[in-house]
């Protein structure tokens, strides 16, 4: 039987195009499996469900295979390493597809009337992928098909360096357009005149409302050097704009120290070193004075479940809940603190707002849960369910929904058919859109490192300060 592993993500709602890897990071975490199941009598007797399976194998055949390796508790929560490609036999009748004989064979009758009779030649591999992508955009938001291009700009992206227009994006529903959150100095979409309240509706031509918001994000990145012609929405009229994409290089984290000994973090994702990278910060913090430490996950879109677990396990004491698992067959894990954290003991506030999602609410659940920090700002996304990425040797991966989490206390924060969902902070701050806008743009620019303007209001932030004294 072959088993091929995954790599597991977090991935969220807002991904930046040319700012930075918001909304995904590399999971090198759990051993989920995706097994074939065993050939029975009536499969083997099916010849339509034979070839579909075939088409399937061809696929399968070029997927690395991961080793089996079990992980417990907080140890090494690393992927097990990448085993030998293996073509497959014996089973490829065993495939159970779901599909009865009659739809497979629409499949197949439609592909071989493409090939025949369209009026242009057809690249049969962009065929595939085509259908793939749309097989996987039909399951939810978050999974997703890459074809080799596509995978190769995903796992840039997870690195913190691509090429793009220099802008962050607003969460996108369905049937909208990408809101523009803000833009970094220099970037080409500040020298275009792009800013906040635009709404990007078409890149190249293509309308963009109807994609998920990781497709959508992707049409505007691409080659450094290329142009890409922007369709926007600004005060109620329509502008085309066309931008020539460039390079960033992302910074993750940055830290500032107020007076009264309060430290304050700020980092834009959970890539696979983050809670290194955040527990460094608090040390030197530590070094200067820090009595009470502030953790800002604002527009902070998630990434590695490996690195949310270890960063929250760093604020509790041992054996308090992290997060739980479970998957559609009801088969469920938990992850707790194997000891007491460094920050356990350190009054901590944990600001969000709506683009706070997956792994930055495993935090603030955990947190909150836990009574550990108090979050403040306004309610989190609602993305409550977990990804893996299964790579092919042809360079397409699969990135699949496999499990939904929760809090410490039982709770799923999946956002509902109605919208409602995510976590709700201790103290709510409501701010006007275009003064967090600003507020982010300004942290944005901190991060990488770049001038900042005379300091804007921060409504979210003065109240964390204000909880410690700070006017």
């Amino acid at each position: 039987m072959l088993v091929p592993k995954g790599l597991r993500t977090l991935v969220g709602p807002r991904h930046p195009v040319g700012l930075g890897p918001i909304g995904s990071c590399p999971a090198l975490l759990q051993d989920y499996t995706i097994a074939m199941k065993p050939a029975t009598p009536q499969t083997r007797a099916t010849p339509m469900k034979r070839i579909f399976a075939m088409l399937i194998a061809v696929l399968l055949s070029q997927a690395p295979l991961f080793a089996q390796a079990p992980t417990a508790g907080l140890g090494d929560l690393r992927a097990p390493s990448v085993g030998k490609a293996a073509p497959v036999a014996g089973g490829v009748s065993g495939f159970e597809t779901g599909f009865t004989e009659e739809e497979l064979g629409q499949i197949y009758v439609i592909a071989d009337l493409i090939a025949q009779y369209y009026v242009d030649p057809v690249d049969r591999k962009e065929l595939m992928y085509g259908a793939l992508e749309g097989m996987a955009r039909k399951l939810d938001p978050h999974s997703q098909f890459f074809d080799p291009k596509a995978f190769k700009e995903f796992q840039d992206q997870l690195n913190g360096s691509f090429s793009g227009i220099g802008a962050g994006m607003k969460k996108k529903e369905k049937g909208e357009g990408l809101g523009i959150a803000y833009t970094l100095p220099g970037s080409p979409a500040e020298k275009a005149g792009l800013k906040p309240g635009d709404v990007i509706v078409a890149v190249d031509g293509t309308d963009i409302r109807p994609l998920p918001q990781e497709e959508a994000t992707r049409r505007i990145r691409g080659a450094e050097g290329a142009p890409v012609k922007l369709d926007l929405s600004r005060d109620g009229k329509t502008l085309e704009v066309t931008l020539v994409r460039g390079k960033v290089q992302t910074a993750n984290a940055f830290s500032r120290m107020y007076p009264g000994g309060v430290g304050y973090i700020y980092f834009e994702s959970f890539r696979e070193d983050s809670h290194l990278t955040v527990l460094g910060e608090a040390r030197k913090l530590k070094g200067q004075g820090m009595r009470s430490l502030i953790i800002d996950v604002r527009n902070n879109g998630g990434g590695s479940l490996q690195s949310v677990v270890n960063l929250s396990a760093a604020f509790l004491e041992k054996g308090m809940g992290i997060v739980s698992t479970k998957n559609r067959k009801g088969d469920d894990r938990a992850w707790k603190a194997p000891s007491t954290g460094e920050l356990a003991n350190t009054p901590a506030t944990l600001l969000v707002n709506g683009y706070s999602a997956s792994a930055s609410e495993i935090l603030a659940g955990a947190l909150q849960d836990n009574k550990k920090a108090v979050v403040v700002g306004s309610r989190t996304y609602g993305k409550g369910s977990a990804q893996i990425v299964i790579p092919f040797k042809d360079g397409s991966a699969l990135k699949l929904t496999v499990d939904r989490w929760y809090a410490p206390s039982g709770r799923s924060i999946q956002k509902d058919a109605s919208g409602v969902g995510g976590i709700t902070p201790d103290i709510e701050v409501k701010a006007d859109e275009e003064v967090e806008a600003k507020a982010m743009g300004q942290i944005a620019r901190e991060l990488n490192r770049m001038p900042v303007e005379t300091p804007v209001p921060d409504p979210a932030l003065s109240k964390a300060l204000e909880l410690f004294g700070v006017k």
